[in-house]
């Protein structure tokens, strides 16, 4: 076994050169794994070893029960390879080539066994295959890296890759001419140096292209490393860039601490970035609530607080957060101060009548829905400015709409919190007063009178008329609005028919009430 072994030095060589780029593919492979051809590579090395593997250890072993593996193995590895080239190619060639060529030599070693072929023919049909697979990727390689960085090392591998195949149809040759002339095989059982290795196996010539195409991977898994780098850096000078153009405060935090933010966050805050940088993002706000600790929910995604601004006013803060990766957010912070005060006078305006203040006729019907559902007695008023248009008429418009204001500034002065009052149409106006029986609202129209007879108004004199006619309905077991609003309005009409300056009471029937009220 020992002779054995030191017959075969070149062939131990030629595997720990394998060991080497089996090693280095894997390598590369684990650490490049968007490169497609280091993987096929390094399992042909492997592949390679194994079936030199079995070859060496068959030839300590008399009986050779494994020798038949040899060959499919070879073939598998060789097209492992080819595919490698392949699929580094981005061409779609399917794995099962790879067993296909396998089962191909494994079949034909069989039949020859069977009916007792020539071991030269068994060998040169093993050297056709792995001729063809090598010129198979010698074609497909010289379609590409025309001029280019690896151009060089391309045209190194179609060499090797050439003179592989070329070893491997010279030993096909002369394993058919000793079939033809009945010849015993050429090729010793045991070569014994190097260059009688290199011309029965090519291996050198395998190894070489092996070495050369993990370099390729490499250098394009280095090309590829470096221009994500620089789109990083390019992303990063653009995210930088943006974070000092917002208008946002706009900054990166870490585990609940400022790492990196623009020159707005200072600004806002009313202090240095040197100041902020390492500072819990909670410090910088405070709670809408009064007395409560504030606490950020890094599972929402935006919230509202109170900014605490250094040497100046607190202000309405809206924070919105975006996860990024484990405890790492990006965070824009916004002083939404502004805003929310636009937002509520647009909110005031949309609701109230410009002139008066009071409720509109549409923000009335809402809020009056709200209170229907407390189930408690509520008065509902329609009041009308008895002869309003002599006001037009006789002072002029201007006058008109200070006595509108003073009207509805006497009907706020005598109602209580909770009452809803609105400017319901020119000079009508709506009251509901709440948990009101109708004598209680009678005495409330009573103050109201009293109120307009000593009201002054500029340009008006004291002694001209200033009173109003009104209608009065109760409801008391949620009578339906539409039918409450028609009948308030049928007594207003009644009242001014009636003479005006006075309160007509309506009435509608439910199931518990039946009985008429008494003005």
């Amino acid at each position: 076994m020992i002779e054995h072994l030191i017959l075969h030095s070149p062939l131990l060589l030629g595997m720990l050169m394998l060991l080497s780029c089996g090693i280095a593919g894997s390598s590369i492979f684990y650490f490049c794994r968007s490169q497609p051809g280091p993987g096929f590579w390094a399992t042909c090395c492997w592949l390679l070893l194994i079936a030199y593997g079995i070859y060496l250890f068959e030839l300590a072993n008399a009986p050779r029960s494994l020798a038949w593996l040899t060959h499919p193995i070879l073939i598998m590895a060789q097209a492992t390879m080819m595919l490698g080239i392949s699929r580094f190619l981005n061409n779609s060639t399917p794995l099962s080539l790879i067993f296909f060529t396998g089962l191909v030599q494994a079949g034909f070693d069989h039949l020859c066994n069977s009916y007792s072929v020539a071991p030269s023919l068994q060998d040169a049909l093993y050297s056709m295959l792995v001729a063809g697979c090598a010129l198979w990727g010698v074609t497909k390689l010289s379609r590409k890296f025309g001029r280019n960085q690896v151009s060089a090392v391309r045209n190194y591998i179609l060499v090797a890759l050439s003179a592989f195949a070329l070893v491997h149809c010279a030993r096909a040759v002369v394993d058919i001419y000793c079939a033809l002339t009945d010849q015993p095989w050429f090729f010793p059982a045991y070569p014994d140096s190097i260059p009688y290795l290199t011309l029965y196996t090519g291996l050198p010539f395998l190894v070489i292209a092996l070495v050369a195409l993990t370099a390729i991977s490499l250098h394009f898994s280095i090309a590829e490393t470096a221009e994500l780098a620089d789109e990083a850096r390019a992303s990063l000078a653009r995210f930088e860039q943006l974070m000092q153009i917002s208008s946002s405060a706009m900054l990166l935090v870490e585990q609940g601490r400022i790492r990196l933010s623009n020159n707005k966050l200072g600004e806002m805050f009313g202090a240095t970035d040197d100041d902020l940088q390492g500072t819990a993002l909670e410090r910088l706000f405070r709670s809408q609530q009064a007395h409560s600790e504030f606490r950020i929910d890094w599972g929402a995604s935006e919230f509202t607080a109170i900014g605490i601004r250094n040497g100046g006013p607190d202000f309405l803060a809206r924070v919105v957060l975006s996860a990024m990766d484990g405890s790492s957010y990006l965070v824009e912070i916004r002083d939404i101060t502004q805003q929310n005060e636009l937002e509520l006078k647009l909110r005031e305006m949309a609701n109230h009548d410009p002139l008066t203040g009071l409720l509109n006729r549409r923000a009335f019907h809402e809020k009056w829905e709200i209170t229907r559902a407390r189930n408690v007695p509520q008065c509902l008023i329609m009041l009308d400015i008895d002869f309003f248009k002599r006001f037009n008429d006789s002072f002029g418009h201007a006058i008109g709409d200070r006595v509108l204001i003073s009207f509805a500034q006497a009907i706020k002065s005598q109602a209580r919190h909770g009452d809803l009052i609105a400017r319901f149409g020119g000079e009508e106006f709506i009251l509901l007063l709440q948990d009101c029986e109708t004598q209680d609202g009678l005495v409330f129209l009573k103050r109201l009178r009293e109120a307009l007879r000593n009201a002054r108004i500029d340009g008006v004199p004291p002694s001209y008329p200033f009173t109003f006619s009104a209608g009065l309905v109760m409801n008391r077991h949620g009578i339906e609005s539409e039918c409450l609003l028609r009948e308030v309005d049928s007594a207003l009409y009644k009242a001014k028919e009636n003479g005006r300056d006075r309160v007509e009471l309506a009435w509608v029937a439910d199931s518990l009430n039946t009985q008429r009220p008494n003005a």
